[in-house]
């Protein structure tokens, strides 16, 4: 299909990404979004620091968030996943907990 775009997977397999959901996503005014939600609400932003897919540079403009980077790819996968299950178990235990 035009304009869709492939991304190679850790496991060997391909996503297939359409069009349209990067026409929307360019549209989308990112860190407004998030800045919204952080004023209705805790909002935890889990960052994979070595993302092979998405590259975001925006994060100092993100206020009111919790901004977690952790060592990780996109997958969250093989080495980095006990570690990032770690931080979201805990993050979800002090939400519960509240």
């Amino acid at each position: 299909m035009a304009n869709e775009s492939r991304r190679k997977r850790t496991d060997g397999s391909v996503t297939v990404i359409p069009a349209s959901y990067w026409k929307e996503r360019l549209a989308t005014d990112v860190v407004g979004l998030y800045n919204s939600i952080a004023l209705r609400t805790k909002l935890y932003i889990v960052y994979a620091m070595q993302d092979e897919v998405m590259h975001f540079t925006g994060h100092h403009l993100i206020k009111n968030a919790y901004m977690i980077n952790v060592d990780g790819n996109h997958d969250i996968s093989k080495e980095y996943r006990a570690p990032v299950m770690k931080i979201v178990h805990g993050m979800i235990q002090n939400i519960l907990h509240e």
